[in-house]
């Protein structure tokens, strides 16, 4: 059985479960963010209100307390100043094949400082070193080119495009995915590994 814990640290950052007492910190980092976070996800919605960072934390709550969810979000936390600057999540976790998905993001205020990329980098040489994942994917929606190069810059290889595998939330068009894997830690850059976890 994976074990995921509760608290993993990288150079200049801290993931954990937010607490469901913190939804307003959620709702701030969202709203700040929410114009880029409403074309991409589903859950991006305008207005966003306090309850619904309460729903969502209580999700992800349940889900990382239950045995064998597939489904595993921590908040991304600056060290220096304990802010909330955004959210990575293991998602569509397979146990037989060992593999998963990452989902992030990041508000607006810490985005362009590599915070992303050190999160990413780091929580990927996790799983793949701790956690016994095989293969560690990224999907990306055609168009969002910021989450494309978290995965490019990490030496992710770019596996395949699926066609029409989604609707734009802006547009209601169909829209292409872009497929990024890693499966070997070396592919990972040094400097954004994890040190230390509990």
């Amino acid at each position: 059985m994976l074990q995921f814990h509760p608290r993993i640290e990288s150079q200049r950052l801290y993931m954990r479960l937010i607490k469901l007492d913190e939804a307003p910190l959620l709702k701030e980092a969202i709203c700040e963010t929410l114009d880029e976070l409403h074309a991409w996800m589903d859950w991006g919605v305008i207005p966003f209100e306090l309850s619904n960072a309460q729903i969502r934390l209580e999700h992800h709550i349940a889900r990382f307390n239950t045995p064998c969810s597939t489904v595993r979000a921590y908040g991304v936390f600056d060290k220096k100043t304990d802010t909330l600057i955004g959210e990575l999540s293991a998602h569509h976790i397979d146990y037989y094949k060992k593999s998963c998905e990452l989902g992030y993001w990041m508000r607006k205020s810490f985005q362009k400082q590599g915070n992303m990329r050190e999160a990413v980098g780091f929580f990927t040489h996790y799983l793949l070193a701790t956690q016994g994942f095989k293969t560690v994917y990224i999907h990306c929606e055609n168009g969002n080119d910021s989450s494309m190069r978290i995965p490019e810059f990490l030496g992710f290889e770019y596996q395949r495009i699926l066609k029409n595998a989604t609707i734009n939330l802006i547009s209601g068009k169909e829209n292409d995915v872009h497929v990024y894997a890693c499966d070997e830690l070396n592919t990972i850059i040094k400097a954004h590994e994890y040190n230390r976890f509990e």
